[in-house]
Parts: structure tokens; sequence; C-alpha cells
């Protein structure tokens, strides 16, 4: 048996146990037999995700019936008769708090509140809306992790648009192989980013999805090259700028309405579209990381994440919790070794979200922020991509941090959701640090016709409860 790493000394403070004390009465556990309480989450799923929405104070009109059972798995549903909008549950704190803290590693930092987050997100509203993008259209973004990508996704999710996107660094072929597919109306996209100190064009990569695809627009953000000249381009600026912000009209849309389209990593040929729902990654995220990583309004919390990755997207549910956003784009170890643990202090980071691969070069570069850091409001590691080797573990309590919870989680773009995540109720014992977490949804859209300027957009629907064993 594993040596024991680390033990909660606060169970009964965490919003997992007050779920679980609250509803008490539909299946009298103990709130602190985590087995028990799993078990109920898949034996009673109806009970257990009708509590789930109405606790995690969805907003939305939730109809009587939360788990519709079915002979077929795929026919199963989840809140058959529910209608939500995903940005409306992020966008609904409108105050003077930091909603995001946005760096990039050449030292640029910028802030926005959640009201300055409110108007952008209404500006942008507009700005879709009259270049035609409405219910079910699609939106491209060739985008770095920042202000701009999350703007534009809760723009797209207020009007009931699918959002897609892909990192800068995919490059021509990569991004137009993706993004083309979709068939988009509209692009987003950095005219160039930097990174470890060089300015890299994006331009080849605009124009080849541009050539893939019947464009109406492309917004730019960042300078304008004359490699545009013969796109329909606009700066990002100049088409928000046209705009005063009001009252956004969200739309809301079944529970399993479709939200984003994620990519299979392409080593099997073209990459695969997947596309997840609005209601699926709303409550399956905000479960998460609620329940299970007990974050709290106005905490910290980073990921060290790109566009192209589904973690982007479920750290930008952090903003349904009320938390504040810290993001980075760029190298991690630029200009120096430190540079995350630096922003860990310098932001008062609660939940840091980073690479096994990021703790191991640590380790191997002899880094020890323990000794170095303050990392006093740090209480939760995260760390994904692959498996956490034991080493990582003991590296980290030795030299990082005693008192932290380190917890390897899983997941992926065919569930967008972390399939193993942290358990603040329980003990962490290394590699075995985690326990399984409660019954998720899985509500994803599968693309079985490829879209493309003559092809109609045909789409197959599967629904899955899965028991994370």
């Amino acid at each position: 048996m594993n040596d024991i790493l680390w033990r909660p000394t606060d169970i009964e403070r965490t919003a997992m146990w007050a779920f679980a004390d609250a509803t008490r009465a539909l299946h009298g556990a103990d709130p602190a037999d985590y087995a028990a309480l799993h078990a109920w989450s898949i034996a009673a799923p109806d009970a257990f995700h009708g509590e789930l929405w109405d606790r995690l104070g969805i907003i939305g009109d939730r109809a009587d019936t939360a788990f519709l059972p079915a002979e077929e798995q795929r026919d199963v549903r989840f809140y058959p008769g529910a209608r939500l909008n995903y940005a409306e549950n992020l966008l609904s704190r409108r105050d003077d708090g930091l909603a995001i803290i946005a760096h990039r590693d050449d030292g640029t930092r910028r802030t926005m509140t959640r009201q300055a987050l409110y108007e952008a997100v209404s500006r942008m509203v507009q700005v879709l809306a009259e270049n035609g993008v409405g219910q079910g259209d699609r939106v491209a973004a060739i985008i770095t992790h920042d202000i701009e990508a999350i703007v534009s996704y809760l723009a797209c999710s207020a009007i009931g648009a699918i959002w897609s996107s892909c990192s800068p660094d995919f490059g021509p072929a990569g991004a137009a192989d993706r993004l083309c597919q979709v068939d988009p109306k509209v692009l987003i996209a950095v005219s160039n980013y930097a990174y470890a100190g060089k300015q890299i064009d994006v331009a080849p990569t605009i124009r080849a999805v541009a050539a893939g695809c019947r464009l109406s627009r492309i917004v730019v953000i960042g300078p304008m090259s004359d490699q545009f000249d013969d796109l329909p381009v606009i700066a990002w600026d100049e088409a928000l700028g046209q705009h005063a912000p009001r009252e956004i009209e969200f739309r809301r849309m079944a529970f399993e309405a479709p939200l984003a389209i994620l990519f299979s990593s392409g080593t099997t040929g073209k990459p695969k579209c997947i596309t997840h729902s609005a209601g699926g990654l709303l409550l399956q995220h905000k479960k998460e990381l609620v329940l299970h990583c007990d974050l709290r309004a106005d905490e910290r919390f980073f990921y060290f994440t790109t566009c192209g990755w589904m973690m982007w997207n479920w750290q930008v549910s952090g903003l349904s919790v009320g938390a504040t956003l810290v993001t980075y784009d760029g190298n991690p170890f630029y200009p120096a070794p430190e540079r995350l643990l630096d922003l860990i202090d310098a932001e008062d980071i609660a939940v840091f979200g980073t690479s096994a691969k990021y703790i191991d070069t640590c380790l191997k570069s002899g880094l020890k922020p323990g000794s170095t850091h303050r990392l006093d409001r740090l209480r939760l590691i995260l760390s994904t991509g692959s498996p956490l080797i034991p080493a990582s573990f003991d590296y980290v309590y030795a030299d990082w941090k005693r008192d932290v919870h380190l917890a390897s989680i899983s997941g992926g773009p065919i569930s967008a959701v972390a399939s193993s995540v942290a358990i603040r109720c329980c003990r962490c014992a290394g590699a075995n640090c985690n326990a399984p977490c409660w019954a998720w949804i899985w509500t994803l859209w599968t693309r079985m016709a490829r879209l493309s300027p003559v092809s109609p957009v045909n789409w197959y629907v599967g629904r899955r409860i899965c028991p994370c064993r």
C-alpha cells in the first residue's frame, strides 16, 4: 500500500460535504462515506441529477425529470424539457470583481472585471449577429489563451452558435484540417503571437483556413497585414468599437443543444469532429469544479492550456462558480524556469492546473519552489496530459508544499471533462490519489457526414452516463 502523502483536514467545510449532507434523506449515507455517495450517484441518476442542478444553482428552466432511461444507451436523456444558456450561467455576476487576469510570456498582464466582460461579450454578440451568425451556425477561431478568446466563446454561446478553436501553433494544415470541416461563417484569429521572445506570423494559417471555408467575415486580433487585403477582414477593436454594450438576450436552448466542437488528435487520419452540448459541459464542469475541486467564488484559478485543448473549455467554466481565471499564453519557462511559480505568488493562485511534463521538467531543472516561493494560497495542484509518475508525487510533496492536494486527473476531447478528478474529502496516496468521481454526464454529438459547402449538416447524437469506476 502506498504511503499517505496528504490528508484533508477540512472535509466538513467542503462543497461536497455540504451537498452530501443536504441530500442525506435521499441516500441515507453519512457525508464521510464517499463510496456510498458514489454508489448513490450511479444507482439513482434521476434523484442525483435533479439535486445537482438545484444545488449547483444552474440558471435555466428545468423540467421535473432529470434523467430519462432507455433500453438503448444512446437513447438515454438528461434533463429532457430543460432549457438553459451556457454563457448566461457564466456571466451572471456583473460587478467590479476580476473575471480574468491574462498573462503572456512577454510580460504583458491585462485584467478584465466581470462587468467589463459582460459588456465585451455584448459587443461581440452584436458583431456576430451583423455578420449573419445565429443559432446553430459555426464560429471558428485561431486564437491564443487570452481575453479575446473567452469573450468570443461566450458570445457564441449567448446566441446559440457553435464554437470551434485551435491554437495558432497548429499551423496552416493543422488548422485547416480541423476548422474547414465545420463550415464556419466567421473566423476569429490572431495575426501573430509571441513565444519565448519570438514573434510568429499567423497570416499563412489564416489564409489556409479562408481558402477552404465560406467565410463572411474574419475578425483579426493584433496588427493588420497587407496579406489580408483580399480577405473580408476587420480589426477586433474596430468591430467591437462600432457597438455599445446592451443587455444580452441569452438564447436558452435544449440541454443537448451543441456548444463546442472539439477534435481528435489526428493521429489516424484527419482530426475527427466531436461536438459537445451546452448542458453537458455546464453541468459536468460545474460539478467537477465545485464538488470535486471545491473551487470557490473569487478564488484564483489557473490552468496552463491552449485553445486547442479541452482543458481550456474546462477552465473557462470556472466563471460559472465566480472564480477569477488566471490565464497564460506562451512558453511556461520563459524568460526563466520559475515563470509560472512566480505567477502563483504574484496572483495568489489557489488552484494550479498544469501537465505531468511540466512537473517533471521542474524536477529535472532542480527547482525547489518550497524554498524560493511563498505558495501560501496554493491548495490544489491538478496535473493532466499523462499520468503523474510516483517520483513526481514525491518531488511535489518534498520540494513544493507539504499541505497541498496534488491530483493526477484525466480527460480528453471525447468527454471534454475530467473523468478522474480531485476529491477534496479523500486522502492522497501517491498515484492512487483520486477516488472514483460521481456519475457524470457525457453528452456529445458525433458527426457522421463531413461538413462542406456541398454537404448538409448531419449530426448523430449520443448520450451516455458513465459511472467512472
